[in-house]
Parts: C-alpha cells; structure tokens; sequence
C-alpha cells in the first residue's frame, strides 16, 4: 500500500493542495487551466501549509487475514490485473478534468453536460495488463473473476466495468462523500468493492468497457481512474511451493542446456558454437530439423539434457530473424515514452521534456522533487547524444547486456513460486556461476561472461520470493552442496532403518508395510483434492483468494472500502 500524506493545517485553498495543482514559478499562484498544458498532478506535489509546528502523529492499521495451507491442500493462486482509463484522453495514469466548458467533445455525458464521462472498449486480455501496468495478460483464457478494486479521486461519481456485448456490470465502483464539515466534507471516503462469488466467467478475448464520470462543475488536475482485478490464474500452489525462500544448492556440475539461449546480432545460424555441437556433435541446422526429438522449423528440439528452440540457434536456415535480432544500436535512442516521468509525470515527449521550466536541457538536468536525472539518458537520439562510432558499447557488450535481461525475465517468470524446476534452474545457475566447471568452456563466450560475472548474485536474488521488504535485514548464507544435502537425507533415512531394525527382524517388514500404506493414504488424499477441485472449486478458489481480497475489502463483496484522505 501506500499512502500520500498531505498536511492540510491552516490551508484555505484545500481542493488545489491536494490534487497538487502547479504553481507559476514566477508569484508562486496556483495556475489554470489551459487545454493541453501540464497544470497537476504527482510531479506538482508540495508542501501546502507554513506550519512548522505542532507536530502530529499519526497511526495506520492494517487488518490482514490469512490462512495457513496445510501439507496435504492445493489453493489456486490470484493473479492481479490492472487497467487504466486515462489513455480515453492520450494520457497515462494521471489526467485533467477540465471545466465542463472545456470538455472535449464526446467526453460529456449525454445530457448532463457537467460531467466528464471517459470510456474505454476492446478486449479484455489488451485493456487489462499484468500486476501494476506491467507485461500484457497472460492469465487464462478462460478468466475466473474474483473481485474488483476502483481508484478514483476528489469529484469522482463512480467507474465502471460492463461487458461490451450485453451491457452487464462486471464492476461497480459507485464513490461515497463525506458530510461532517469539520472533518471530511468534500473528500472521496469510499469506493465500493465489488466481488463475484462464485466467479464469474467468460473468455479472455470478451470485450468489455471501462467507464469513469467526474464532476466537471470546477477544475480538477491530476486525477485517476484505475481498476485493480483479481482473477484466478489457475496455478496451483502446495504448502512447499508457498515458501518465501528457495532452498537452492551448489551442484558437482554446471548444465548449459539449462541456461536461456544467446540473443542474434545479426541475422545468422549459431549452432556451431551452441553446446549442442560442441558437447553434443550436431553442428549442421539440416541436420538439426530432421533430428530425432527435433520439431523442426518453430519448434523445439528435445533432448536429455534439455531443450532449445529450433529457431534460436538456426535463424537463418528457418527464416526466423525478424524479431529475434538486437539492434547493433540500440543503446542510440529515446527511452521517455517508457519511463516513469511519462507513466506518472506525463510527459513523454523529448521537445516538451528538454524544455521544460524545470530542465536545463539536451546535455543538462531535469530537476524534480525526486531528485536530478540526465536529460540525455532519457532523450538521447533527440539530444544528438548517440555515441560516435567505435565510442559506444562493442557487440559483445550489447549481446552481454541483452543475455542478462532475458535470463533475468526468465528467472523472474521460473520463480515465482518456489517449485522444483525453480530450485533446479537456480542451483544451476549458481553452480555455473561459480566458474568451477569444465562445461564452462563449452558455452558461448557471451554466455559464459554473463554467467561467471552474474550467475551466483542472480541466483542469491531470485531465491528471495515476494516482496523485498519481507526479506529486510536477512543475514545472506552460504550455498550447501547438493550433494551434502541429498547424502544427509540418506544417511538419516538409512540410520534410522537400521536403528529400528535391530533387536528385532519383524520390523523392517513393518516400515514396508507402514510406507505401503502411507502410499496408499497420499493416494487418497490426493484423490480427494483431485474430487475437490472438480466438484468443490469455488470453495478452493475463495481461500485462495483470501488474503490478497481482505486487503481491499469484505470478503461477502459488498462491502466499501474506507480511505482517510482524497485517494481510493
């Protein structure tokens, strides 16, 4: 969660404090509005009262519900979506709401001229994007919808999520105001919660529309529109896969077939110095698409040790090089329109940018609350600060730095529950990053720099599951073997064998007999999990659900969702 905080003590034009309207530079007045200029929002936030006393505390409760899962049961992890109404007027995250004279056309609405009615139609995989704005859906197809979350501001009436194609509320995020003048008059105090239980259903592709109304009697800047939905993902999740850590170990060996595949410079067949020639003697891609356990063109080839796409290491021979190769000079282009000065500032043009009041332009600084940042890092192709020729980053150090980043996504994707092949791929890494072992010097050179350089730090970061604070102040720990560790759990169960043995030559008919039946129990238990999830789903779905929907609400669905200032 997180809270903005705004101290409001002896300030007379509240509404424009805390929608942290701009202020000219010049006299310090609050500006206004003029159509298409910057005029609030985040970037504008300041302090708003001279008070430099009495300080106040102040204490924030959070009521949490969990439930343990116990070694036997399966939940269904929820997966968070968000989507964003502020695109309806070309902006992201944050817009205006102009005085409804200055509505644009076709964003009042019809017949009530004074509120700004914002809407938002396509499917619902391309509205809706992963966690906070982050990659595009790649939930289920089928979606289970669980509950739905608004984020409006001060003037907000309500959003809306309805089914493009018969019209029905998916969502209703109706506001309430507060009515005591003395403590909350004006402000946004609560935005309805709306839940689905059981779930509701529908495809993936379903077109839907999103729908925010404001009041436009007076001017408001920097205000949101916001959904937060929770779907079942499907991804079944057991009490082992739940840990926050993952136990990983250092292996006697390093597996290359394990490691992501190294990105193209160029359009061109690798295979020659793939690990599958070297180690593996396939060195020709005619051979390789014919190959047992090959696909072909498009598909995988599957072996042992692993698999690799086909069109990875013979791009070229499958006429695949379109999307797969790096751009020699990527590093020579604006990167504005995909940071956070445009996601939550809004500005993501290098001309609006570079002359801005609060930059000193191309080869300057842009100065801002949050500190200084160089204007050429974000505008660079605008700036002319592309790096001369042979002054850049060699090609080596492009493909380095693009290995990096796909072993990062991969981690970031393998990981987020600690499950076996989570363990696996992480003991890998680390053991291949600790430079140890003669495979190394099959790999490609890129690859093989990547990994001695990051391999044991990505390892260390991607065991720590969940958010990063639960793992403040951990004291880091030595990798075990694995060997070390597999022999332990041996020795123990055989210790243990021989100790009950002794003394007593029916006993060990008795463990056979005793593990026989505990098989025969798991078997039940699974069973009966497997009947649970055909016959008891929703049951499976609501515990799974329950500790990221009590954040936002009751879990009965109905219930509104109190907040102490003008963000919901």
């Amino acid at each position: 969660m997180i809270f903005h905080i705004i101290d409001l003590r002896e300030v007379d034009d509240w509404l424009a404090c805390v929608e942290c309207r701009c202020r000219d530079p010049t006299d310090g007045t609050y500006l206004d509005f003029n159509p298409g200029e910057e005029t609030g929002g985040v970037s504008c936030c300041a302090n708003c009262t001279d008070l430099a006393g009495p300080t106040v505390d102040y204490r924030m409760r959070y009521n949490v519900s969990y439930a343990d899962i116990s070694e036997e049961e399966v939940v269904t992890n929820v997966q968070m979506l968000t989507a964003d109404i502020s695109p309806a007027v070309g902006r992201a995250i944050e817009f205006d709401v102009p005085m409804y004279e200055y509505i644009r056309a076709g964003n009042a609405k019809e017949g009530m001229p004074r509120i700004q009615r914002l809407e938002r139609e396509g499917p619902f995989n391309e509205l809706f994007k992963m966690e906070f704005f982050g990659d595009d859906y790649a939930g289920p197809e089928t979606v289970k919808f669980l509950r739905c979350v608004g984020h409006l501001h001060i003037a907000a009436i309500g959003m809306w999520l309805e089914d493009a194609e018969t019209g029905s509320v998916i969502c209703d995020g109706e506001g309430s105001y507060g009515q005591n003048p003395d403590e909350d008059k004006g402000f946004l105090t609560a935005i309805k919660v709306h839940s689905h239980d059981p779930p509701l259903e529908f495809p993936a592709d379903r077109r839907v529309r999103l729908i925010t109304e404001y009041n436009a009697t007076e001017f408001h800047t920097g205000v949101m529109g916001m959904w937060f939905a929770f779907i079942s993902s499907d991804v079944e999740v057991d009490r082992a896969s739940a840990a926050l850590k993952v136990d990983y170990c250092e292996d006697t060996d390093c597996n290359p077939f394990m490691l992501p595949d190294v990105p193209m410079m160029k359009c061109e067949d690798t295979i020659t110095s793939h690990p599958m020639c070297r180690f593996g003697g396939t060195c020709s891609c005619e051979e390789l698409v014919i190959a047992e356990g090959s696909e072909g063109c498009g598909g995988m080839y599957s072996v042992a040790e692993g698999a690799i796409a086909v069109n990875n290491v013979c791009a070229k021979h499958c006429d695949a090089c379109s999307d797969e190769v790096v751009v020699a000079n990527a590093g020579c282009a604006d990167a504005l329109a995909d940071s956070p000065m445009c996601s939550f500032g809004g500005l993501c043009d290098c001309e609006d940018f570079v002359n801005a009041p609060e930059s000193t332009g191309c080869g300057g600084v842009y100065t801002s609350e949050f500190g200084e940042i160089s204007v050429n890092d974000y505008c660079t192709k605008h700036c002319d600060a592309c790096p001369e020729e042979g002054d850049g980053p060699s090609q080596d150090e492009l493909i380095q730095k693009e290995i990096l980043e796909t072993m990062e996504d991969y981690l970031a994707k393998e990981c987020v529950f600690a499950t076996p092949e989570c363990k696996d791929a992480l003991s890998n890494l680390h053991s291949c990053g600790s430079n140890l072992f003669q495979s190394l010097n099959i790999m490609d050179q890129n690859m093989r720099a990547v990994v001695t350089d990051h391999g044991i730090r990505l390892a260390a970061e991607h065991a720590k599951l969940g958010a990063a604070s639960l793992h403040r102040n951990e004291e880091e720990t030595t990798v075990p073997l694995c060997d070390a560790i597999n022999g332990a759990a041996t020795e123990s169960q055989t210790a243990a064998v021989e100790e009950e043995s002794q003394g007593s030559p029916g006993v060990f008919s008795a463990i056979v007999v005793a593990s026989t039946f505990a098989l025969i129990i798991a078997g039940m238990v699974y069973a009966r999990n497997s009947k649970k999830k055909d016959g008891e789903e929703d049951l499976t779905v609501e515990k799974a659900v329950m500790v990221e929907a009590t954040a936002h609400g009751d879990l009965n669905g109905s219930s509104d969702h109190a907040i102490d200032d003008e963000h919901a």
